[in-house]
């Protein structure tokens, strides 16, 4: 009886593990007081919220902070 070895997992070239920034798609945060905050998210590398507070990293590692009692709405548009 012949056993065929187990074909070989498809092999990712080291380009298509670099993702691509999103073209065109923004962070938009509106504050209470009428203040409006747009990032492209190509220069976001994350946003969350931790104890009330919004903290938006950027891609050069800058963090800011802004409380959620001020923040009217956040959306990725």
């Amino acid at each position: 009886m012949l056993c065929e070895p187990p074909p070989a997992p498809p092999t990712v070239s080291a380009t298509a593990k670099v993702q691509t920034p999103v073209i065109g798609v923004r962070l938009v945060i509106e504050m209470r007081d009428g203040e409006r905050i747009e990032r492209a998210m190509s220069e976001v590398r994350r946003f969350t919220v931790e104890r009330g507070v919004l903290i938006i990293v950027a891609s050069d590692g800058r963090a800011e902070r802004r409380l959620m009692s001020g923040v009217l709405k956040v959306a990725i548009e």
